[in-house]
């Protein structure tokens, strides 16, 4: 079931909305994993119904994320406490597994967000965009405590305000709920 797939899982808090903490933390640790991860972080493999995931404790702030792949796809959750038994995963599962539904549906929240509110995409006034079919790449999923509620940043856009570091679109169930400028985070 696990593997690598391009697409990335963000951390996020557990209420909508991404903390820039979370985005900073986040960005850190991919590129200490990639690096052999550091002493800063302290972390253990675990066994979980979608593979063999790290659960990993931020020493800074104490915030423990699991962090794995399903269907090629890397996934964190941010844990309330160091236990995994609360985490859905069948609801990972699901959402991974419909990312292609997701995001089609994802493109449309914003092609009818173009359309009505450019300015809030940062498109200049009376921008019209012919279709928004693949005007968002680069996912990174992220799943909290929540339940129902999680996000996906996409790292890459069309969308001016994307820049530097994406859009982050938060979730209910299968419903897009709303977008989040992040280009002012301090870093991703």
């Amino acid at each position: 079931m696990g593997g690598q797939d391009g697409v990335d899982i963000v951390l996020r808090s557990s209420s909508f909305g991404l903390l820039s903490g979370s985005l900073r933390w986040f960005g850190r640790m991919q590129r200490e994993m990639a690096d052999g991860f550091t002493k800063r972080n302290s972390m253990d493999m675990l066994a979980t119904p979608l593979g063999e995931w790290a659960r990993v404790r931020e020493e800074t702030t104490g915030r423990v994320f699991l962090v794995g792949k399903f269907l090629q796809v890397p996934v964190s959750v941010e844990l309330e406490s160091a236990d995994i038994e609360q985490v859905d995963f069948d609801f990972i599962q699901d959402k991974v597994s419909k990312f292609a539904q997701i995001k089609r549906q994802t493109e449309l929240f914003f092609e009818h967000i173009a359309r009505n509110s450019p300015d809030s995409l940062g498109l200049a006034a009376g921008a019209r965009l012919a279709d928004c079919r693949d005007c968002i790449a680069c996912p990174e999923f992220a799943f909290g405590s929540g339940a129902g509620s999680w996000s996906i940043v996409y790292r890459e856009s069309v969308f001016p305000i994307s820049e530097p570091y994406g859009i982050l679109v938060n979730y209910f169930g299968d419903d897009v709920v709303g977008f989040e400028d992040i280009s002012d985070a301090e870093e991703c």
